[in-house]
């Protein structure tokens, strides 16, 4: 079955993040969070005004905004702790606490990084082909270890073990001394 759970474009991510922060301004003067329906109002009105269909749900550790074509678990996701503020273990106000995970939610930083790759697509792809001719060139030579190791003769002192698949690999030993010729190595490659 394929996954129909679509993620949101790089743009309608920061359209959300763009609504979240301006919707913060203009609800950053309240004395407290409360229970985020005046948050949750401002918010919805925001993305409303974009021409968009977005839901947006709002507790009091989780600010989720998701549809738009994007499904309910690749939306935008707010996750922050009110309860500590509250208890007074920790003395920051509710707006920074929902300031600091608007700053993790923007991902502006991975699109310019991955911009920046897709600048460099070509040296990438041509890396990729030499990892792929090293690796083919790696396989032969770790088949052909085996092959060596598949030429041996069971030890003749072996009773239980006598005639036992174990002796078409390499022991412990050899593995551990040439762990590169032999790791994940089996006779099923």
């Amino acid at each position: 079955m394929q996954d129909t759970k679509q993620n949101y474009s790089h743009e309608q991510r920061n359209e959300v993040i763009d609504a979240l922060r301006a919707t913060l301004e203009a609800t950053r003067h309240h004395k407290s969070f409360g229970n985020g329906g005046r948050f949750k109002a401002d918010l919805a009105k925001r993305l409303g005004s974009l021409g968009s269909l977005y839901c947006v749900s709002v507790t009091d550790t989780l600010i989720r905004v998701w549809g738009n074509g994007a499904h309910y678990d690749n939306g935008v996701h707010l996750y922050f702790n009110l309860e500590i503020i509250g208890h007074d273990v920790v003395q920051i106000p509710w707006h920074e606490v929902i300031s600091r995970a608007i700053d993790i939610a923007d991902s502006r930083d991975t699109q310019e990084r991955e911009e920046q790759e897709q600048d460099n697509i070509r040296a990438f792809d041509e890396l990729n082909v030499r990892l792929q001719e090293a690796l083919r060139t790696v396989q032969a030579i770790r088949k052909e270890a085996l092959e060596v190791i598949g030429r041996l003769s069971d030890p003749r002192c072996a009773t239980v073990r006598a005639g036992h698949f174990i002796w078409e690999l390499p022991t412990s030993r050899l593995s551990k001394q040439y762990p590169d010729l032999f790791s994940r190595i089996s006779k099923f490659d």
